[in-house]
């Protein structure tokens, strides 16, 4: 078994516990996937970005810094 989930299997962990009732083709849920997916990709793209020779290590990590308060500020805010 691989130790790191697909896109895919990371939104089907998360749905199937936060969105128990709802199902494939049915609005809020296709919404939601929709929402998960485009994240993932914005910040696959962002990381992607840090190991281009413009950006230092010194950049790389501050931004990652700001990426996670970032995300800690949502994370505490919809808890």
């Amino acid at each position: 078994m691989d130790k790191l989930e697909s896109i895919e299997e990371q939104w089907q962990s998360l749905a199937t516990r936060v969105l128990p009732n709802l199902k494939p083709g049915m609005p809020q849920y296709d919404d939601m996937r929709k929402a998960f997916f485009s994240g993932a990709f914005c910040l696959f793209m962002f990381t992607k970005r840090l190991g281009e020779p413009d950006i230092s290590e010194e950049e790389g990590c501050q931004y990652l810094d700001r990426i996670e308060a970032e995300l800690l500020t949502f994370v505490r805010g919809v808890a």
